[in-house]
């Protein structure tokens, strides 16, 4: 399964243009919380005997919008919508949280993709979590799964990675050239 920060990358993501990095046409980006480009991440022992050693479950993506219900919920399904990668694969399993005007910062976000990750990785439902992130605050979360025998992928932009949670990962993906010319 793949966990998704979309409020680290979607920042980082603005971050990196700001920068002068040039976005690839292919980025879907709702209201600036929102980012994705169908992978082409070519996954270290994916191919065994001709077939794919595993598939991917489920891809939730966490963030947050400001707005109406009902602009959430429009969001919401143009998301569910959204293919994961550039191979048939399943679509993005939004988990949207929503944000007041007066709020600094969404909360919650990434206690959900916490629990939700702990959650299938104890109850033993996934062999792989793939987590996309740069955020050090997760390293704990990596370490903790990685304890229960199931390996970790991590996934993040070069701008404000934390060089913590690159070396505790079983295999790491700049996400780069995913997103960028």
């Amino acid at each position: 399964m793949l966990f998704i920060d979309g409020q680290n990358l979607s920042i980082r993501f603005a971050d990196m243009k700001s920068n002068g990095m040039k976005p690839k046409n292919s980025i879907e980006v709702i209201d600036e919380t929102f980012i994705w480009n169908r992978l082409s991440l070519k996954y270290p022992w994916f191919i065994q005997g001709g077939k794919p050693a595993w598939e991917i479950l489920r891809a939730y993506y966490y963030t947050y919008f400001t707005g109406s219900e009902e602009i959430i919920s429009k969001y919401t399904r143009k998301i569910k919508r959204i293919a994961v990668s550039q191979s048939v694969a399943p679509t993005l399993t939004p988990v949207i949280f929503k944000k007041q005007h007066s709020e600094r910062a969404v909360k919650g976000d990434d206690i959900a993709l916490a629990v939700d990750a702990l959650h299938h990785a104890y109850n033993r439902n996934i062999d792989i979590v793939h987590i996309f992130t740069g955020d050090g605050d997760f390293v704990p979360l990596i370490n903790e799964i990685k304890q229960l025998g199931i390996t970790v992928f991590i996934s993040a932009f070069s701008s404000g990675l934390n060089p913590k949670i690159e070396e505790c990962a079983d295999a790491f993906f700049n996400l780069d050239s995913e997103f960028f010319e």
